[in-house]
């Protein structure tokens, strides 16, 4: 689990554009499981100099299956982004997620309700697009 901050630390001479850059969350994660959730990713957040941040994520499902990916707020017990499907093509979602006030530390869950055991929700490169101020 690596923290998402601008410079590298250091004494790193390199500056980082003010656009969006990405922080993978994860590559590619499925799930058949029908109570609770699958964590398919950990991220901790540094808000220095962050201006904003983006959940995104490709996802899809099985016909009849919803597939929800959450970002959830492991210092506040609290879920700040959620992404849901019903697509059975794959689907770029996203959701805007509030700039903590300190460090926090993140994990995503992927879940699916809906349809046979085998029935599945897939999700791939979710990512946290991040904006530096």
């Amino acid at each position: 689990m690596g923290a998402i901050r601008p410079g590298g630390g250091g004494g790193s001479s390199t500056s980082l554009p003010t656009t969006s850059t990405l922080a993978l969350l994860a590559s590619l994660a499925s799930t058949v499981t029908t109570s609770g959730h699958d964590v398919v990713g950990y991220a901790r957040i540094d808000p220095d100099s962050v201006a904003s941040l983006t959940l995104e994520a490709n996802g899809r499902v099985v016909s009849g299956v919803t597939g929800t990916l959450v970002l959830y707020d492991l210092d506040a017990a609290a879920a700040v982004a959620t992404l849901t499907w019903t697509e059975t093509a794959v689907t770029r979602k996203t959701a805007s997620v509030t700039v903590p006030g300190a460090a926090h530390d993140y994990e995503l869950r992927l879940s699916k309700s809906g349809g046979a055991e085998s029935d599945f929700a897939v999700v791939g490169g979710a990512n946290l697009l991040v904006t530096w101020s």
